[in-house]
Formats: structure tokens, C-alpha cells, sequence
């Protein structure tokens, strides 16, 4: 039992620092901007230095560009760009909702890029510089530059192979891709046809090279300091 309005006071005081997060421990960053023009972070200017937070909103201008290092991770974002920053369990994800984004990992990163359904992911002990773009509402173009690429949909993965570039095309039609032959069923019944969560199509010939050149001045900067 409290007897005096100094030990209420107290036990106020302690109250309020343990439920305001103004007040208590601050969230741990989820990474800190190394080169930013013309961009912003929820609302406000983009300045080097700063740290970013779990749920932070990013953008760019059109000809902006904001870099952002986190743990052994770093992404570029190019302009006309629209991201936010989530902790998906025990990796940290950039998920794009417009524009194009690269990025690089070191060896074991969580480090994982979210577009539309996609997840886009080094293979386990594998370094990656890769680029992603959302081209569509459900299409993307995932590029890798170094290193192979896991992407996920649901419960349904391929890989993307280092020096390749792909369209990823989101919940396809029923008669887009490979179909079961028909009459595949029990007792003659034909079987509805195969249908992926995704499907890749490979891209090849002056397409692929032009998406190459966006790597031109951020591929050293993206280089992991964890390469061999």
C-alpha cells in the first residue's frame, strides 16, 4: 500500500517509462543510410548517417537514389522508388512497391527482398549483388549479378542462377507455362491443368543486357565486405 504522494509519483514515473516507447528503450535500427539525394524516409529528408526503423517508409525521386547498410546487407534504391522496412521473423526485408532495388549480402545473410508475393533470397552460405524491379502487378524482373538467388512463393521456390536475368510472372493463368496431358486422371478423367504459384521466363539477348547496365557505378559499392 502506497502511504505517500511521493511513492505514488514513483510508482507513476515507472509506469510511464515502461508503457511509452518515447520514454522506455528505443527499438534496435534496422540499418543506417550510407549515401541518400533526393529521398525520404516516412515523410522526412533522407540524410547519410541517420538510422531507420522497422515499418519505415521509403522513397525516391525520380532521379534520386537512397543506400542503406544493414548488418552485412546493403540495398540500393533507384529513383521513382517506393519501399518499407519489415522484420519477417528473424530476417530483415526490404519490401518494394514500386521502382527498381539492388542488393548485396554477405555469407549467411537473413537479408531477404519482398516484392508483391515474391521473397528473394541468397542460397544459404552464398554472397549475392543482385537487382530487383516490379515491372507490373504481378510481374517482376529479378536479375542476379553475383551469386545464386532462391525465390519464394508460398511453398513453391526456384532458382535463379549467377549472370541471369528473369521475368517472374505472379499467379499465372491456367494456360500460361506447362499444362498435364489431358486424360491423365483416374478412370480417363482429364485433370484440370498445371498451375504454378509462379513462373520464371528467362531473358536473353539485348533485354537482358540493358537490364545489366543499371549495375554500372553501384556495383562496387554494393561489393559485400564479407567477399572472399
Amino acid at each position: 500500500m502506497i502511504r505517500s504522494p511521493r511513492g505514488l509519483f514513483a510508482l507513476l514515473l515507472s509506469f510511464l517509462v515502461i508503457s511509452s516507447p518515447a520514454l522506455g528503450t528505443t527499438a534496435s535500427p534496422w540499418g543506417e543510410v550510407i549515401a541518400a539525394n533526393q529521398a525520404r524516409i516516412t515523410g522526412g529528408d533522407a540524410a547519410t548517417g541517420s538510422n531507420v526503423y522497422d515499418g519505415d517508409r521509403l522513397s525516391t525521386e525520380a532521379h534520386g537514389k537512397l543506400q542503406i547498410r544493414s548488418g552485412s546487407a546493403q540495398l540500393y534504391l533507384q529513383g521513382s522508388s517506393d519501399a518499407t522496412l519489415e522484420f519477417s521473423g528473424p530476417a530483415r526485408c526490404l519490401r518494394l512497391l514500386a521502382g527498381t532495388a539492388l542488393f548485396s549480402t554477405g555469407l549467411n545473410s537473413s537479408f531477404q527482398l519482398c516484392a508483391r508475393d515474391a521473397r528473394i533470397y541468397p542460397l544459404p552460405g552464398a554472397p549475392v549483388v543482385a537487382q530487383v524491379s516490379v515491372v507490373g502487378p504481378k510481374e517482376l524482373v529479378v536479375s542476379s549479378r553475383r551469386g545464386a538467388l532462391a525465390v519464394t512463393v508460398d511453398n513453391d521456390t526456384k532458382t535463379i542462377a549467377e549472370g541471369t536475368s528473369y521475368r517472374v510472372i505472379l499467379d499465372p493463368p491456367a494456360d500460361f507455362g506447362p499444362q498435364e496431358p489431358q486424360g491423365a486422371g483416374t478412370s480417363g478423367t482429364p485433370r484440370k491443368p498445371w498451375r504454378d504459384r509462379f513462373l520464371l521466363v528467362k531473358i536473353i539477348g539485348l533485354a537482358a543486357v540493358a537490364g545489366g547496365l543499371t549495375y554500372v557505378g553501384v556495383d562496387e559499392a554494393l561489393e559485400s565486405p564479407d567477399r572472399p
